[in-house]
């Protein structure tokens, strides 16, 4: 568990500590604590709603000071902020109904935070761009944000089992269009290690990840033989693997999709 003195930032207080952070009041007692949060400022975080990340507004309406007064009396307190995305722009209706909620709690040797609203996890989906976070199931986008907040929080093994469990979904997929290839051989397929499937699924899968197959060894491993240097310190290599796989899926449904434009009006000129 994080622990530490108040942050200056609140970008640090509000978003980027993980969950369960305690903080020591030392010289910022409560009060200054709540003050902090309820400062006026954007904060950038993911938006589920829009899907990206975006500009949230802290929502304590007038009266800040008054309010942090009467919520110091108190044990603990939310701090609410909305997003500042207004979809009209975009045709696609109103002002973003998406909300952050930040609870912090305190008791006599410090103050914790105790629970945000939407998961850290969900929030932490930040890292992966939002066009390749979209060809993920929900499921799957919960599990890789988990993964994400528990590398941030120093828990590699754990971190790598919901890690290792994304990239195994989308290696399987990858297994499934390559096995409509007349020359491909299940048997062949399951008794490869690790890197000898990725090497088998070239054709589906993009040509970094094939080139680094070696890498990947630690699909192969059991929970209890993950170490946890191993596992940080593989994190970003499995990590850029599920981006890449995912970004090649986007990039290839728009170009297909500027091919298809280009000769749709290629055979209008010649008709």
């Amino acid at each position: 568990m994080k622990s530490g003195p108040v942050p200056e930032s609140r970008q640090q207080l509000l978003v980027d500590d993980p969950l369960y952070t305690r903080y020591g009041l030392g010289e910022v007692d409560w009060g200054g604590l709540i003050r902090r949060a309820l400062e006026n400022g954007a904060l950038d975080a993911y938006c589920p709603e829009c899907e990206r990340v975006s500009v949230f507004r802290v929502e304590s309406g007038y009266g800040r000071d008054e309010l942090a007064q009467k919520l110091a009396a108190k044990t603990w307190f939310t701090v609410e902020a909305r997003c500042t995305r207004d979809h009209r722009t975009l045709g696609t209706g109103g002002r973003c109904d998406g909300r952050l909620v930040v609870l912090f709690a305190r008791d006599g040797r410090g103050a914790c935070k105790a629970g945000v609203h939407p998961p850290k996890s969900v929030i932490d989906l930040a890292e992966l761009d939002a066009a390749a976070a979209g060809e993920l199931e929900p499921e799957l986008r919960e599990d890789l944000g988990r993964a994400i907040g528990l590398r941030a929080d120093g828990v590699g093994a754990g971190a790598f089992v919901y890690l290792r469990r994304v990239l195994g979904v989308l290696l399987d997929e990858a297994r499934l269009r390559a096995s409509a290839a007349p020359d491909w051989s299940e048997a062949r397929f399951e008794a490869a290690d690790a890197a000898g499937r990725i090497e088998l699924l070239a054709a589906e899968l993009p040509a970094q990840v094939v080139a680094s197959a070696p890498l990947f060894s630690l699909l192969g491993r059991g929970v209890h033989e993950l170490a946890e240097p191993d596992a940080l310190a593989h994190f970003d290599l499995f990590f850029q693997a599920i981006s890449l796989i995912l970004r090649a899926r986007v990039d290839s449904r728009a170009y297909a999709g500027a091919a298809a434009k280009a000769l749709g009006a290629r055979s209008a000129v010649e008709s």
